[in-house]
């Protein structure tokens, strides 16, 4: 996350950015935007340009992409979409202020949402 915020180009930027117009658009017309969601993740790690990142997330793209799918459905039945799109808005803004200590530290804040959640919902 930190190196998405340090290296990340404005083609990057402009491209995470319209992964959060498309995630928020998806949000608004119903749908959980798992597709949008799976680009988003997929973007930053290009934006890293650390090939071993780029490497593992492609090599991991069906399992993130199941992963987020799932989780995704769930977080939409509680309602709670609206505050991933938030943390990924913020993790954007982050990334795009070239804030590589806040960045890392929304990624971390959304990576502990999701677990948490998904540790409520199947205690």
């Amino acid at each position: 996350m930190a190196l998405a915020a340090q290296r990340a180009t404005d083609d990057d930027i402009r491209k995470l950015e319209k992964c959060i117009q498309d995630i928020m658009a998806k949000i608004e017309a119903g749908d959980a935007g798992s597709d949008e969601d799976t680009a988003f993740h997929m973007g930053i790690a290009y934006a890293t340009k650390n090939s071993a990142q780029i490497y593992l997330m492609k090599s991991f793209y069906d399992l993130l992409f199941y992963g987020i799918r799932q989780n995704l459905f769930y977080l939409a039945e509680a309602g709670n979409l609206p505050v991933v799109a938030r943390q990924h808005a913020e993790i954007f803004e982050c990334i795009a202020r070239r804030d590589p200590e806040r960045a890392k530290k929304a990624m971390a804040d959304h990576i502990q949402y999701v677990i948490d959640f998904c540790i409520k919902q199947h205690l």
